[in-house]
């Protein structure tokens, strides 16, 4: 299966919006809640950023294949 820019677009935004979701969360937990474990906040906010840097990595890869895809 073959996948175009417009498909690499989708799943890294895809991606950002998880990782945002993820973040927002941990901070809402954060400061909700008196008592939160500090390796869940640190795991919460790692893994956030590892999905805005997947969908980053996704958003990058759509313009280099839509670049491509215009050459030809």
């Amino acid at each position: 299966m073959k996948l175009t820019s417009d498909s690499y677009r989708e799943l890294g935004k895809t991606f950002l919006n998880i990782g945002q979701s993820i973040i927002i969360a941990i901070l809402a937990a954060l400061l909700l809640k008196e008592r939160v474990s500090p390796w869940l906040g640190l795991l919460g906010m790692t893994s956030g950023i590892a999905f805005i840097g997947l969908g980053i990595s996704f958003v990058e890869k759509a313009y280099h294949k839509k670049k491509e895809e215009e050459k030809k």
